[in-house]
């Protein structure tokens, strides 16, 4: 027959043979700890990935821009679109980007930007505040920059190399836009946008002018010398 110290007796010692069972702590353990694990895994693979495409962005701008310092006195639109249909080849992640957000068009996941710059009236050695004054030639691109005047603080992370603004050198600013799809956090921060800049003085010439001539590489440049010579 069954007595309450018996029941109590008998319970106290289950829950001891319980308390000291070690056979599930490590299924436990595991629970708790593969979340972090596997978290941490995903943001080192997505880190890597981004600071990969990073890299190859910055590299196509900086191979577009010495490219094209080295053309002669003039450029066509032509040869600026050569240049931009190659981003696919410089940046290869554009393929299996555009199959993560479902575009058809590669030029909307990876863009170039490209303008020739020309200095006017610098003055040199005039102090940190000083504004080198530059004017837009001509600007090609989806995103192109204005015509008209381009102030460059000196003494500010303008990103402008100090040689152009101190001498008054014209260059040519190359910027490439990368839409980058992320693969494990799109459901919290989507794509990011990677932008990277080079600036490159021509080679052998002062002035690299521009002529448009057909194709879609004319649709995209814009003469401004026309402007400021009016």
């Amino acid at each position: 027959m069954l007595t309450s110290h018996g029941i109590r007796a008998g319970l106290a010692r289950r829950l001891g043979v319980f308390g000291a069972s070690t056979r599930a702590v490590a299924g436990v353990e595991f629970a708790l700890v593969a979340p972090m694990l596997i978290t941490l895994f995903l943001g080192v693979v997505e880190t890597s990935r981004y600071i990969g495409v990073q890299k190859k962005v910055q590299n196509a701008a900086s191979d577009i821009a010495l490219a094209l310092s080295a053309s002669d006195a003039e450029i066509t639109g032509s040869t600026l679109w050569d240049h931009y249909v190659m981003l696919p080849v410089l940046v290869p992640d554009v393929i299996s980007d555009m199959r993560l957000s479902g575009e058809t068009d590669w030029s909307k996941q990876a863009r170039m930007n490209v303008a020739f710059v020309v200095a006017q009236n610098t003055r040199r050695r005039c102090g940190v505040r000083c504004k080198s004054k530059y004017e837009v030639l001509w600007s090609y691109g989806r995103d192109r920059r204005e015509c008209g005047a381009w102030n460059i603080a000196r003494g500010k992370r303008s990103g402008l190399p100090k040689l152009f603004y101190d001498e008054g050198q014209n260059f040519l600013y190359v910027e490439i836009r990368y839409a980058f799809q992320p693969l494990f956090v799109r459901f919290l921060r989507g794509r990011i946008d990677v932008v990277e800049t080079f600036y490159a003085p021509p080679k052998y010439v002062d002035e690299i002018a521009l002529t448009k001539v057909g194709g879609p590489g004319s649709r995209l440049a814009t003469d401004c010398s026309s402007e400021m010579n009016s």
